[in-house]
Order: structure tokens, then sequence, then C-alpha cells
């Protein structure tokens, strides 16, 4: 064999194992440069010969080197998404990690429970069939791209079953993906943007908002910046790795309440007031209603009024407030009774309010909103493999 092909010698270990393996030896391999894989575990060639093929690599050739024992011989291609897309550093690190816990996984040196603690929190969900999972990608506040939406179909084609399902937060959830493939999944739409983080587990979930944000006739002003700022600054924070229980926020752009904010743990209502300034003329500002403590399930609730008034200014301090609160006062040991509306329930909106304002205190006064930031755009699909025209 040429001295540019790598052998990896894989008898006795079985799916999905041979398959995770052959890819994190491959990543260390130059474009042109082959892999050669001895298995004697036959699903194994198929996954191989399927897995490689999708990412852009060519298997060149599968031998029979003695009875039940295999040599498939994988080329890297000139385009691979394990290596190729360029990732934005935050996504690069969460496919890393996986891959890394992946095979920690399968190797049996990371417990099951917590392998499970850990790809929920990246919106990882098993299903009822063995080894295949529920995919679960935020959009967050719904704005998606028609780059996005084209990867996500390519998506949903090339690792689940052809389809995604819109939920009613305004995520969309990919079925029967191999758990093997699941980094390859997330650095596809990575690189468009989309993240599977804290889609899924005790973290701070989508933010929401209303479907005719910034065309709505009748709304204040157009809430997607900052429902986009608040999704930003809570994305991989540390505070919403381990909530009690999961803790959703909604923004809504006129009274009509159509992101549903009574329903969530935070909803957020565009208002405008008019003060006086020092000239005393008036000038009006905005910023957003804000009630919280509001849910469904067997136990529903309708949100608490907590200020009638949020400067934008003041919008993510007092968000962070909030969940700090249900983070030290949130029922850990009963998860039926976890969620925040029971926190208001024992302690009252009026202490409810007050232990806010502790934390407020503890917390910078004031962080300007850019409104514009939300505009930026993801790299263009021609960096995704095989997208559909």
């Amino acid at each position: 064999m040429s001295a540019e092909v790598r052998m990896v010698d894989l008898r006795g270990e079985v799916c999905p194992y041979v398959l995770v393996q052959a890819r994190l030896v491959m990543k260390e391999l130059a474009q042109g440069e082959s892999l050669r894989v001895i298995t004697d575990f036959p699903p194994a060639v198929d996954d191989m010969n399927k897995g490689f093929t999708v990412q852009g690599d060519e298997v060149v050739r599968v031998e029979s080197v003695q009875e039940g024992v295999w040599a498939v011989t994988i080329r890297k291609g000139t385009y691979s998404t394990e290596t190729n897309v360029a990732l934005p550093p935050e996504i690069k690190q969460d496919v890393e990690d996986f891959q890394n816990n992946l095979l920690a996984y399968f190797r049996g040196e990371l417990d099951p429970n917590a392998f499970k603690r850990f790809r929920l929190l990246r919106g990882v969900y098993g299903q009822r069939q063995p080894g295949l999972q529920m995919v679960r990608v935020k959009i967050p506040f719904g704005r998606l791209t028609s780059e996005q939406l084209r990867v996500c179909g390519h998506a949903a084609k090339e690792f689940g079953c052809g389809s995604g399902h819109v939920t009613t937060r305004q995520d969309i959830q990919f079925h029967f993906v191999p758990l093997p493939r699941v980094p390859a999944f997330m650095r596809t739409i990575g690189a468009v943007g989309l993240t599977t983080r804290e889609a899924c587990g005790n973290t701070v979930r989508n933010v929401t908002a209303c479907p005719l944000a910034g065309v709505c006739p009748q709304e204040v002003f157009d809430v997607t910046p900052y429902a986009a700022a608040v999704s930003r600054y809570f994305l991989r924070h540390p505070l919403s790795q381990a909530l009690p229980r999961k803790f959703k926020i909604a923004f809504s752009g006129c009274p009509d309440d159509c992101g549903m904010g009574g329903i969530n743990d935070i909803g957020l209502t565009a208002v405008r007031r008019d003060e006086v300034n020092g000239s005393g003329d008036h000038q009006p500002d905005i910023g957003f209603r804000m009630v919280v403590g509001g849910g469904l399930g067997p136990s529903p609730e309708v949100a608490h009024l907590l200020y009638e008034f949020v400067p934008i200014d003041q919008l993510i301090p007092t968000c962070e407030a909030i969940v700090r609160v249900f983070d030290r006062e949130g029922n850990r040991k009963s998860r039926n009774t976890a969620r925040m509306k029971f926190v208001i329930r024992r302690l009252g909106i009026t202490r409810f309010r007050e232990e806010v304002e502790k934390e407020r205190a503890a917390l910078p006064p004031r962080v300007p909103l850019d409104a514009t930031l939300f505009h930026e755009e993801p790299p263009p699909v021609r960096d995704i493999p095989d997208a559909p025209p």
C-alpha cells in the first residue's frame, strides 16, 4: 500500500464505535490521503460507505481480507464536513465536545446517565428506536434565512428521515438521526450559524417572538433586535446550563400578545411612553411590559405582571436577575413542581419582585443594545456540500 494510506484495525469493535473512530482518524489526514479500516463487523461496512460518501470523501475499495474480515479504503475528498467548513469558534467547540463525549460513551468511559444529560443540553433526544435521535435546532425569534432553510432541508435528507417538524417554540426537529452522525449534522447546520445548543434540557430555551414582528401594522416597534440580543446573551451562558427546569422567554410587538408571553416564564410586550426631558420637551421612550411565571401543562398559570415598563437598556440585566432568582429558588427535588410558576406561587409576586431587585442590584445597571446587530448574515450556502439547488 502507498505510504499515504493510514490503517486502523477495529476488529472486535461494533457500530457505532467503528464509524466514530474512523472519522476521528480521518480528521488527521490531508486531502487526497487515504484511510484503510479493518473491521469484522458487517454493518460497519455499510455505515462507512454511506457516512463518508455523504460528507464528501470517497470509498475507493471494499475488500474481504479473510473470512469475516473486511478492509474499507476511504480517500479524503476535496471537501469534507469534518474539516473544511469554516465554523464559528463557539460552534466548532460545541461539535468537538460532542464528538469527544460521544466517543467516551461508546468506549464505556462515560456513564450513560451523564451522557444523557450532556446530549440533552446539546439538543439531542433519544428515540424509542435504538441508536436513533431526535435533534432539535433552534431558530431564534423565528428568523430563518433562505440559506439556512436550504441547509435544514439538506440536513433532513442526509441525516434524518427527509423532513423536519416545526415546533411551537420556533425550533425545527429532525428525527431518525443516527447517533454517530450527530456531530456531522451539527457541523452542517453550524456552517450557516444554526445550533442545537440548549434546545433541550434545563436551560434557557429558544427565545421566541411574534411571527409578524417587523411587519405587523399594530406593533409599537420591531422586537426582533431585542429578542436576538437576549437569545445571544443567554446562549452558552454559565447560568443557563443547569437550571431547576426549562426556562422560556417570548416577545410580542403589540398588545395582542401574539408571542403568547402570558404562558412563558418571561413575557415581554413592546410599549412606548413619553418622558419629559430637561428642556421640557416630550421624548418617546421604548421598552417592555414584563410578565413572569406563566405556563401550561397539568397546572397552568397565567403570567403575573412584574413591571409595567422596563427600558431597553435594562432588559438584559432584568432578565438575568429573574433567571438568577429561579436558579436559587427553584425546586430541584421534584420535576413536577420545578418550573418558575411554582416559585411565584410559593413566594407571591411581591416577594418575588423583591428578590429580583436584590439580584438586579448586583448586576450592571444598564446594558445598551444595538438594534442593528441581528442583521448580521450567516456564511453563504456554498460552504455546504450537496445542498439542493
